[in-house]
């Protein structure tokens, strides 16, 4: 089954985490404009729309430990780089609401709950 971020995310929120198995997940991004990695505790998902491949690859290049390979700047550069993307501003992960608040907040405001990004 392909996951999505917002899979990963929605399971996380319902107390549902990745494996801590040192292992990195990649999936397409949510959007255009946003990607990137969250790290959990022993495992990092990086959401791109880049190959896969280009992605182990890059992480397997770096002389480092595997663990904090996808929150290693030289990593993060080149993720920049290949979508040119831009660092102006950093966006840090806050919450991301469960599935079940969904419901009870499209019943009251028509529209779903959304990630919350705290700009620094």
């Amino acid at each position: 089954m392909n996951r999505t971020l917002t899979d990963i995310l929605d399971a996380a929120a319902d107390g549902h985490f990745p494996p801590p198995d040192g292992g990195t997940t990649v999936v397409p991004q949510p959007s255009r404009r946003d990607a990137g990695v969250i790290a959990f505790t022993g495992h990092s998902v990086v959401f791109t729309d880049e190959d896969p491949q280009w992605v182990r690859h890059t992480l397997a290049a770096l002389d480092c430990d595997s663990l904090a390979a996808t929150m290693n700047p030289r990593f993060l550069g080149a993720l920049l780089d290949r979508t040119r993307g831009s660092m102006d501003r950093q966006r840090a992960f806050d919450r991301w609401a469960p599935k079940r608040f969904y419901s009870r907040r499209r019943r009251r405001t028509g529209r779903a709950a959304r990630t919350t990004w705290a700009e620094l």
